[in-house]
C-alpha cells in the first residue's frame, strides 16, 4: 500500500485538508464544517433522510463487504426525533468505506471520499460546492501535471542510455549528481610501471 498523500486546497478562504491513498481521495468534512459552524453540521446532515439513501447507495456501489441490513436500520430511524448518527457509528455499524474518522489534534477529523464530500458541500452552500470542485480539479491537475514531467524525464533518460550505453547517461547522471566520479586509486602495476619510468630518467 502506498503511503497517502495529504494536501491543502483553499475554498473561499477556507483551508480544506485533502488526503489521497489507494482507496481514492477523501476531502475533510471538519474543514468545511468549520466554515460555516461545527462538527454537528455533519451529523445534523447525515441524520436526513435523503443523506443516508445517498451515502447508503454509494457504499452498495463500491463496497462489497457494506453491511445492508444495519443501513436498512438506520434508514428506518431517519426522520424521527431521537435519531442520530455520526461518521465512527456509521462506519462501525456497517463497514463502511466512504467515510475516515481520524483522532488527532492535528490532522484528525471526519474526511470522506470526495463523492460524498461534494454531497456535504452541496448541503452546506452550492456556491460552496462548485468552489470545491473547482479547486479540486485543479489540485489533481497540478498532480497529472507533475507525473507527466517525471514520466518525461525518465523517458529521456532511457533514451539517452539506450543511444550511449557506456558514457552518456553515466555523463548525464554524474553532471546531475546522482553519481559519485570515484576517485583515482592506482593499482600496483600502475604504480610499478611509474617507478620504472622514473628510474629510466636518471642519469
Amino acid at each position: 500500500m502506498s503511503k497517502a498523500k495529504k494536501n491543502n486546497i483553499d475554498v473561499q478562504a477556507a483551508a480544506i485538508a485533502v488526503v489521497s491513498n489507494d482507496t481514492g481521495d477523501f476531502i475533510s468534512l471538519t474543514d468545511m464544517a468549520k466554515k460555516f459552524g461545527d462538527d454537528g453540521l455533519i451529523y445534523n446532515w447525515m441524520r436526513n433522510r435523503n443523506t443516508l439513501e445517498f451515502i447508503g447507495i454509494w457504499e452498495k456501489i463500491h463496497n462489497p463487504e457494506f453491511k445492508g441490513l444495519e443501513f436498512e436500520t438506520f434508514r428506518n430511524q431517519a426522520g424521527l426525533n431521537r435519531f442520530s448518527l455520526t461518521p465512527r457509528k456509521w462506519i462501525e455499524a456497517t463497514g463502511a468505506i466512504g467515510f475516515q474518522s481520524k483522532a488527532g489534534r492535528y490532522g484528525g477529523g471526519t474526511y470522506a471520499h470526495k463523492d460524498i464530500a461534494f454531497e456535504f458541500g452541496s448541503w452546506l452552500s452550492p456556491e460552496f460546492k462548485l468552489y470545491l470542485i473547482k479547486e479540486f480539479q485543479r489540485l489533481k491537475d497540478e498532480e497529472n501535471d507533475r507525473l507527466k514531467l517525471d514520466w518525461e524525464t525518465s523517458s529521456f533518460q532511457l533514451s539517452v542510455f539506450q543511444l550511449f550505453p557506456n558514457f552518456g547517461l553515466r555523463r548525464l547522471c554524474q553532471r546531475s549528481g546522482s553519481i559519485q566520479r570515484r576517485p583515482f586509486r592506482p593499482n600496483r602495476q600502475t604504480m610499478a610501471r611509474s617507478q620504472s619510468r622514473c628510474r629510466g630518467k636518471r642519469p
